[in-house]
């Protein structure tokens, strides 16, 4: 049975391939001029190959981590936006369930809009319900636990350890997105004790290997604890 932490995991291996990318480059050049039969060139020209062939395998993983280090702030962004398309997929499929969903008082819905989705409520509940509660933010841990509280009557509890990180990378997904990467005070506001990586305002959000591990490791924890509840 294909779980959401099993879909979570398929996300971010799809994402992952995204560091392989130098790697590739790299050993596709070195592969291409191995092609090249040195008795058909000169010996200054065999020379010449020898030496770009070892030129390109003496570039380290450290030094093409260093170069390409925008990869890491990218994949965050991919993988925030995996993260909320996964946990909107489960309220969807959750407010099919009549019986474990709870529908707030407040909640007005009139004849015209059930027959634009052709009365089929169970279908269409969940969608139906994020369009008219604007407070639902997939890619906000808080709106989320909020969320699923106030619907389907779920408290969540989540250790600190595993609600900062998201918290943290879910915030810097916003900055690198609409704050070109600078951090700012509002930043500093939403993340408050989650900042783990101690930035201060006006610091440059660089992302390394390091917390794409954090990612992948907090990411599956977090649909782990939805899956099991």
């Amino acid at each position: 049975m294909n779980t959401y932490t099993d879909e979570m995991k398929k996300e971010l291996d799809y994402i992952e391939k995204l560091i392989s990318t130098p790697n590739i480059i790299r050993d596709h050049a070195i592969n291409s001029l191995k092609n090249f039969k040195d008795s058909d060139l000169k010996n200054t020209e065999q020379i010449k190959l020898k030496n770009a062939i070892q030129s390109i395998e003496n570039i380290s993983n450290k030094s093409i981590n260093k170069s390409y280090g925008i990869i890491y702030n990218q994949i965050c962004i991919l993988a925030v936006s995996a993260l909320s398309a996964v946990l909107e997929k489960y309220f969807i499929n959750m407010t099919k369930q009549f019986e474990k969903i709870r529908l707030p008082n407040d909640l007005k819905i009139s004849l015209y809009e059930i027959k634009e989705y052709e009365f089929d409520m169970k279908k269409n509940l969940g969608n139906i319900i994020l369009k008219k509660d604007n407070s639902i933010n997939f890619q906000d841990l808080k709106s989320v636990l909020r969320a699923y509280e106030k619907y389907f009557n779920k408290n969540i509890k989540l250790d600190d350890e595993l609600k900062n990180n998201i918290i943290f990378y879910q915030q810097c997904r916003h900055v690198l997105v609409h704050k070109n990467g600078i951090v700012d005070e509002d930043f500093i506001q939403r993340i408050k004790n989650c900042n783990i990586k101690k930035y201060k305002k006006k610091n440059k959000i660089q992302l390394n290997k390091n917390d794409w591990e954090k990612i992948k490791k907090y990411f599956c924890s977090f649909m782990n604890k939805l899956d099991s509840e």
